[in-house]
C-alpha cells in the first residue's frame, strides 16, 4: 500500500515539474 502511494507521489511530482518546465 505504501509503495503504491510512493509511486503516485513520484508521478505527481514529475508531472508538476514537467508542467513548470513547459511554462518557462
Amino acid at each position: 500500500m505504501t509503495y503504491i502511494t510512493y509511486i503516485k507521489d513520484i508521478v505527481l511530482y514529475i508531472s508538476l515539474t514537467s508542467n513548470i518546465l513547459c511554462w518557462l
